[in-house]
């Protein structure tokens, strides 16, 4: 939830006032460009920042719950196998198949769901990587036909849209990497 909170919070709101300062920089003239460039930089490293404390403490948790797993699983085994007199070994033997079952069945599902968690952010971040390139060429343009401000004003909304394309992406890898750890933890 961190890195969600920190983009809703923080992120998205910086780059308005950063769009709205470069629209008003374009409009009036006024030179507010090392403000903007400071407030855009401040975006771009709450945004790593946000990422790697999640890729830390996923990391982390990754480690102990496997670890935890397992010897609950070895636990599991030993208590089947010793606890029960005959047929305790084979149903020891059995615990594992069992979760080897479970992590087929998961592997397939998981797999769907990272599809279609692909298939929600796919369609607009599409769309931002469109509104990137539309704004890039028209500041090209405005560049080429020598009018300074309208390039100025295209590439801060260029800046924006990028910047919102890497939101989506950390956000879309946020979901995938929480719907592969829920899913492929082994053992739980």
């Amino acid at each position: 939830n961190l890195i969600t909170l920190l983009c809703t919070g923080l992120v998205l709101p910086l780059l308005r006032i950063f769009l709205a300062l470069a629209v008003s920089s374009c409009v009036s003239g006024t030179k507010l460009g090392k403000l903007t460039a400071s407030l855009y930089s401040l975006g771009k490293w709450l945004l790593v920042l946000g990422a790697t404390l999640f890729s830390g403490v996923l990391s982390v948790q990754t480690i102990l719950n496997t670890h935890m797993d397992a010897a609950a699983s070895k636990t599991a085994k030993l208590i089947a196998s010793s606890a029960i007199p005959i047929v305790g070994g084979t149903l020891g033997d059995a615990i594992g198949a069992i979760q080897s079952s479970v992590e087929v069945v998961r592997s397939g599902a998981g797999a769907f769901g990272m599809l279609a968690a692909l298939c929600i952010f796919a369609p607009s971040m599409a769309e931002a990587a469109l509104w990137a390139a539309a704004c890039t060429m028209g500041q090209t343009a405005g560049d080429i036909c020598g009018a300074p401000g309208v390039s100025a004003l295209l590439g801060a909304c260029t800046s924006v849209v990028k910047m919102v394309l890497a939101v989506q992406a950390s956000l879309c890898v946020v979901c995938l990497t929480c719907a592969g750890v829920v899913l492929f933890t082994k053992g739980g």
